[in-house]
């Protein structure tokens, strides 16, 4: 169940949730946060083989285990498309909150793998007339029909990687590639009207 906490009279309900066409997929944006917290059982597959590997590394010889700590700067954007119209879209820069923390496991000096986990703040940001984004039965006589309109999109998810990597980690020289799960635990929206500000967010 998602707990919505509202301010400024903004209802949660389905009419003020746009719907927005990305990758030829029609979404309700605040319920892909929702929807990506069910974990099919392929998913659940790989978050449980993650937690395994975390707990294998606190087994295993000591001197081929160590943890690392990292963090991310998050440039983020998105071609949205909304009823053959292109959303105006903004670059979005996050600093805060992103933590990640890693349990290496190194095989030998050339192989090894990790796993961990972390914290993301992703999101997009909208900006144009309020009937191009995304809104259902917006006609002309709606009361915020061509009004300048932004809306900030965000997401707090908790990611889980796996990777194998290979390299010379004696001279700190190596590559990896693997997968992520990540689960989508809180959404926010503001939204501003002719610079009135709507605020909504809520749990999954």
């Amino acid at each position: 169940m998602l707990h919505a906490e509202i301010e400024k009279k903004e209802p949660w309900n389905s009419k003020n949730v746009p719907y927005c066409f990305h990758n030829k997929l029609y979404v309700r944006l605040w319920y892909l946060t929702k929807r990506l917290n069910r974990l099919f059982p392929m998913k659940r597959a790989f978050v449980i083989l993650t937690l395994s590997m975390a707990l294998i590394t606190q087994q295993t010889n000591a001197q081929k285990i160590y943890h690392t700590n990292g963090g991310e700067i998050i440039f983020s954007g998105a071609n949205v498309n909304f009823n053959g119209v292109d959303v105006n879209t903004n670059i979005r820069f996050t600093l805060f909150f992103h933590v990640q923390h890693f349990f290496n496991l190194d095989l030998t000096d050339n192989l090894g793998l990790f796993t961990g986990f972390g914290i993301r703040n992703v999101g997009l940001i909208m900006e144009d007339h309020f009937q191009n984004l995304g809104y259902v039965d917006v006609g002309t006589d709606h009361p915020d029909y061509n009004k300048s309109t932004k809306i900030k999109h965000r997401s707090y998810s908790l990611g889980f990687p796996l990777a194998a990597k290979i390299g010379s980690f004696s001279k700190n020289f190596f590559v990896y590639a693997g997968g992520e799960y990540e689960w989508m635990f809180h959404y926010k929206q503001k939204k501003f009207i002719d610079g009135e500000k709507y605020k909504m967010k809520g749990w999954t």
